[in-house]
């Protein structure tokens, strides 16, 4: 009786076995069918924002494009990056078509910034950025494009409070893997040191920096050349801001010599009549000019670019 038994159970073991490998590979098909799901799904939501910023850069391009000074001076720097880190731009002649490509660069990162309706005062930070990367990494003109689209990934992420920039939907656009989108922003970090703190002082230093330095870049250029590119006026508020730094350094400058002459022993009424002229001197040097500000802080990248006090959204 026992083995007649276990011959009626065999078959109805092999049953349930059997259906749990169905139910098993019903499940694995169902799963596989959302995945395949989710992936069209993603896809078409990516595609849809390709297709939202193309016809962003059309209806931009379609706009009289306004003249900003803010923009050409920060295309000069662009173009001195590759004068002084790529050798195929290093002896060659002034080549206007680079300051358009550099240009239609800058057109792109203004309208992710209006995609992700940011504003368009964070182009100086981006800059910025960049500018501390190529000094520490150099930088080659095919990676001009990816450098500057990756700054502005890292300023948005950075500063702006209220987007959230998802590096899917920027490499879908842009047609990178996320895998290459992800690379590239952890090594712009590395690059950078991992230190975005800015301050509206800085920012302003900057920005000036880029307008004295005009003629530097275009004298940077072995060859003599026709048509020359524009000279750019700076604004009237930052004259006000250099004037108002070159104060300030006076006034660091007066207090440093009182400080050191109240440090110095008292002396006699005779040497006393002997140091006036000395101090008739030092007035006189205070009334002098002092040097441009972008001169007196030349090394302002390295002392003042990533202070931690004072720290203000560019967006302000």
């Amino acid at each position: 009786m026992s083995n007649e038994h276990q011959q009626a159970q065999q078959p109805s073991v092999a049953v349930v076995q059997q259906q749990q490998q169905q139910q098993a590979q019903q499940v694995q098909q169902q799963q596989a069918q959302q995945q395949a799901q989710q992936q069209v799904q993603q896809s078409a939501r990516s595609h849809g924002y390709q297709r939202m910023f193309k016809r962003l850069l059309q209806t931009r391009s379609l706009q009289q494009k306004p003249l900003i000074p803010e923009r050409i001076v920060a295309s000069y720097k662009v173009y001195g990056w590759l004068i002084q880190h790529d050798p195929a731009y290093e002896s060659t002649a002034f080549r206007r078509e680079v300051l358009v490509a550099i240009d239609e660069i800058f057109d792109i990162v203004l309208a992710i910034l209006e995609m992700m309706k940011c504003s368009s005062n964070l182009l100086v930070p981006i800059i910025i950025y960049a500018d501390k990367f190529v000094n520490r990494s150099g930088i080659k003109h095919n990676q001009l494009f990816n450098l500057l689209l990756t700054s502005t990934v890292v300023t948005l992420k950075f500063w702006s409070e209220s987007t959230q920039v998802n590096n899917a939907i920027i490499a879908e656009i842009f047609n990178f893997s996320l895998k290459d989108m992800n690379l590239m922003e952890r090594r712009f970090l590395i690059g950078v040191d991992y230190n975005l703190c800015l301050t509206s002082e800085t920012v302003t230093m900057y920005l000036l920096q880029l307008y004295e330095n005009q003629q530097i870049f275009l004298s940077s250029f072995k060859h003599p050349f026709d048509n020359p590119p524009q000279l750019v006026r700076k604004p009237f508020e930052l004259i006000q801001f250099q004037h108002h730094q070159q104060l300030l350094l006076q006034e660091r400058l007066y207090q440093q010599q009182s400080q050191s002459q109240q440090s110095s022993p008292q002396a006699s009424p005779s040497s006393s009549q002997e140091s006036s002229p000395q101090q008739s001197v030092f007035y006189t040097t205070t009334n002098q000019p002092s040097p441009a500000v972008y001169t007196a802080v030349q090394q302002y990248a390295s002392q003042q670019i990533y202070m931690p006090n004072q720290m203000v959204s560019p967006m302000c």
